[in-house]
C-alpha cells in the first residue's frame, strides 16, 4: 500500500492530497493491470528498478507517464516489507518525443516526395527561397 507521495506527484495524478493515495495500491494506479506483473518480475529479478517507465492513470482516466526508480526493502531478519522509491512524471517528455517522430517522419515523406534524400532537403528547401 502506498505509504507517502510528492505533493507534485498528487497533482500530477489528479489528486487533492496525499491522503488521498495513501493505503491505495500502488497497481490501481496502473492504466494497465497486465504491467504489474511484468513490472514485479522485473523488480525481483534485480532487487529494484531504475528509469522503468510505466504508464499510469489519473484520477479523471488521464494517462500518465512514470519514470519508477525502486528497491526491495528487508527488515533486520531479511523479511520483505515492501518497495521504496520514486516516481517521476515524463509525461511531457514522452509527449515531446512523440512529437518529434511524428515531425521527423514529415520531414522524410516530403524529401520522398520531392525526390530529394533526406540529407539534401535543406539545401533544396534554401534553392526554393523558403525559410524555415
Amino acid at each position: 500500500a502506498i505509504r507517502a507521495m510528492s505533493p507534485s506527484m498528487v497533482q500530477a495524478l489528479g489528486y487533492d492530497a496525499q491522503t488521498d493515495l495513501q493505503g491505495a495500491l500502488f497497481e490501481s494506479l496502473l492504466a494497465d493491470g497486465e504491467q504489474w506483473a511484468v513490472f514485479l518480475s522485473d523488480i525481483l529479478q534485480t532487487n529494484g528498478v531504475r528509469d522503468y517507465e510505466l504508464e499510469l492513470a489519473g484520477k479523471s482516466g488521464k494517462p500518465i507517464y512514470g519514470s519508477v526508480s525502486c528497491r526491495m526493502v528487508f527488515d533486520r531478519v531479511g523479511r520483505f516489507q515492501g518497495l521504496e522509491g520514486i516516481i517521476r512524471d515524463i509525461t511531457r517528455r514522452k509527449q515531446y518525443a512523440e512529437l518529434l517522430e511524428e515531425n521527423q517522419w514529415n520531414v522524410s515523406a516530403t524529401a520522398r516526395a520531392l525526390g530529394v534524400e533526406r540529407t539534401n532537403l535543406h539545401k533544396r528547401i534554401r534553392a526554393l527561397g523558403l525559410k524555415r
